[in-house]
């Protein structure tokens, strides 16, 4: 449906997508600033095919896309954190798939951010700045540690 609305909207609006994708109120300035790219229809085209860009059934462009991205995280030997959100409209559920897809992600604390939606960066975003801030530290002391 998505996909759908995306396509055929006459004027893709832009803020209320991120209003609806979102738990919170955002203000008015922060909905003019994600609308300011895109002052008419004619500007819309990137926004417009974003969501045909995930694929949908086997047969979708970008599978192959998908497919290398899941071998490569699926084989990752590297530090990962995941941030999902628990009023997440868009992947909603999906944290445990990467949980089970990307294995060092096992290695950090799981970590909900509670009274979001999809934009985290805009809800919470110095909650998840200092989630992101703690990961890079203890990455990077981890590291110290085996080298030495």
């Amino acid at each position: 449906m998505w996909q759908w609305y995306a396509r055929y909207h006459p004027s893709m609006p832009v803020s209320k997508v991120f209003q609806f994708a979102s738990h919170n109120k955002i203000s008015k300035e922060v909905l003019a600033a994600y609308d300011a790219p895109y002052p008419s229809k004619k500007y819309k085209d990137g926004a417009r095919a974003f969501p045909s860009l995930i694929p949908s059934s086997p047969s979708d462009p970008g599978v192959d896309r998908m497919n290398k991205a899941r071998k490569v995280l699926s084989n990752w030997k590297k530090p990962a954190l995941i941030l999902f959100s628990d009023k997440d409209r868009v992947m909603s559920g999906l944290e445990e798939f990467f949980y089970k897809l990307i294995p060092t992600a096992n290695n950090q604390p799981r970590i909900t951010i509670q009274d979001a939606g999809h934009f985290l960066q805009e809800e919470k975003g110095e909650e998840i700045a200092n989630h992101i801030k703690t990961f890079i530290i203890q990455s990077l002391q981890n590291s110290s540690n085996q080298n030495n």
